[in-house]
């Protein structure tokens, strides 16, 4: 059994109790795993698990897509009042970034580094290409650049302890779960690209995608790019997408037009089962 509960997106659902701002936290069951991914920009999401009756102190491992401030820096918050015994991230999460507007930097980082972890004996593991977490359950990333359109903003830097370069977001990382049905994808941003993303998934675990929920960062994409990825997507047959957070209403309103596809958003409080 699978269980995806929105703790944080940028819209609320009919729950109107509930908080939200610009981010993105799921609260994802797995049989008898319960893990936090990603962790939004401050303590709503925090919050919202207490009104929706989620006990975060029964969270096995908290996973953080990548280390822009809307998805990881409530991180902070969480360990204030909860003992978290283990963090999983990308390789490079710890480089500081930034958005450059071609005169000034503004920090987009996580706001901590691995100093806090060691204070708080929280384990730390870092995931490559495949890391296995249980059966069925594996944190893909250093995603395959297939698609040349998929480009991220010229606005996105990363220091790398060297100079500050375009950030190519290697550090991005997302969940899948093996079922019966196919694959279940779980996203933060998905700024290498949706399609690089979902295309080496299905290369690496050599099975169909199923259903994929999270951030595409589509919002600033044009007609030609959105039409472009429902073309590939409808490819790759996948039957349920769940896109928000960063995605944008233009590829939101195609795909719920589409024939083809379940569109599934999940705001603030929303929840599926599969």
């Amino acid at each position: 059994m699978i269980k995806i509960q929105t703790l944080l997106e940028n819209e609320n659902s009919r729950n109107h109790s509930l908080l939200s701002e610009h981010g993105l936290s799921f609260f994802v069951i797995i049989d008898d795993k319960k893990f936090l991914f990603d962790c939004s920009g401050g303590d709503k999401f925090i919050k919202n698990a207490e009104k929706l009756g989620i006990n975060l102190n029964e969270v096995d491992t908290v996973i953080l897509s990548h280390s822009h401030y809307d998805h990881c820096c409530g991180f902070l918050d969480l360990i204030k009042y909860f003992k978290i015994s283990k963090l999983i991230t990308g390789y490079n999460f710890f480089n500081p970034k930034y958005s450059f507007d071609g005169v000034k930097y503004t920090y987009l980082g996580c706001g901590f580094d691995k100093k806090l972890l060691e204070k708080n004996t929280i384990e730390h593991i870092e995931c490559g290409d495949i890391l296995k977490l249980h059966n069925n359950i594996f944190l893909i990333g250093n995603f395959n650049r297939k698609f040349d359109f998929e480009k991220s903003p010229n606005r996105f830097v990363v220091d790398d302890s060297k100079e500050i370069i375009k950030d190519d977001f290697r550090d991005e990382i997302c969940l899948v779960i093996n079922t019966e049905k196919g694959l279940v994808v779980i996203t933060g941003c998905s700024h290498p690209g949706i399609l690089n993303i979902l295309t080496t998934i299905q290369q690496r675990l050599n099975k169909n995608i199923y259903a994929v929920f999270g951030g595409t960062h589509l919002v600033e994409a044009d007609e030609i790019r959105c039409l472009k990825t429902i073309d590939e997507m409808e490819k790759l047959k996948i039957n349920i997408v769940g896109f928000s957070h960063c995605s944008g209403e233009l590829i939101l309103n195609l795909i719920k037009e589409n024939e083809n596809f379940i569109s599934c958003r999940l705001n603030t409080g929303d929840m599926i089962k599969i």
